[in-house]
């Protein structure tokens, strides 16, 4: 891993062979409070197994129905891990939510499938900094926020697709967020075992 804070260059050549890499840009403003963009030193060339997982996960959900929350989380993670690895302190324990800021959180959600909801969004509405507000929410519903919003998402089109009156397909993707009828029906295969049409054939 290579990490080149905003502000910094790095000129490198390779000579031979085939170099794979993938990119990662997070803007400086999207730091987590206590965690100072400007501190974050640059390093070259280092092994770190959680950020090689972390940027092939990227690499995967980028097209997700809930990529935008995935690479929110993704990012506030790896700004945090940049910041210890620095020699940084991560702080104390995140504050623990209420039950009834968690409920408010899924109710937005839950009204909300059909919008592309990101994770300040839903921190806000739980009263928590972004920073602390996924590893939070997955400690209470056992989900990160991404895959949660990804299951609802299919839940309620599942819900759509058995109804005798509901509405085509496409319309389905997007009440539930989806940008394409397509997209549902990769997800929807993957999580049901069936595409959508077959799924709404055996519900009727």
């Amino acid at each position: 891993m290579t990490f080149v804070p905003a502000g910094c260059h790095r000129f490198a050549q390779y000579e031979g062979g085939t170099l794979d890499y993938i990119g990662i840009r997070i803007r400086p403003e999207a730091c987590p409070r206590g965690v100072p963009a400007g501190g974050l030193r640059p390093f070259t060339n280092r092994p770190d197994p959680l950020v090689h997982r972390l940027a092939l996960a990227l690499d995967a959900n980028q097209d997700g129905p809930a990529g935008s929350l995935f690479a929110e989380s993704a990012a506030a993670l790896l700004l945090a891990h940049l910041h210890r690895a620095g020699g940084g302190d991560d702080g104390d324990a995140p504050p623990r939510p209420s039950r009834r800021a968690i409920r408010q959180v899924v109710d937005h959600i839950e009204a909300h499938l059909h919008s592309a909801l990101r994770i300040s969004e839903l921190a806000e509405v739980a009263g928590l900094e972004p920073h602390h507000f996924r590893r939070a929410f997955k400690a209470a519903t056992g989900l990160p926020p991404h895959r949660y919003v990804t299951e609802r998402r299919l839940a309620r089109a599942a819900e759509l697709l058995r109804d005798p009156n509901g509405p085509p397909i496409a319309d389905v993707a997007a009440r539930v967020g989806f940008s394409s009828q397509s997209h549902l029906t990769t997800a929807f295969g993957r999580q049901y075992g069936l595409t959508p049409a077959a799924y709404r054939a055996a519900h009727r």
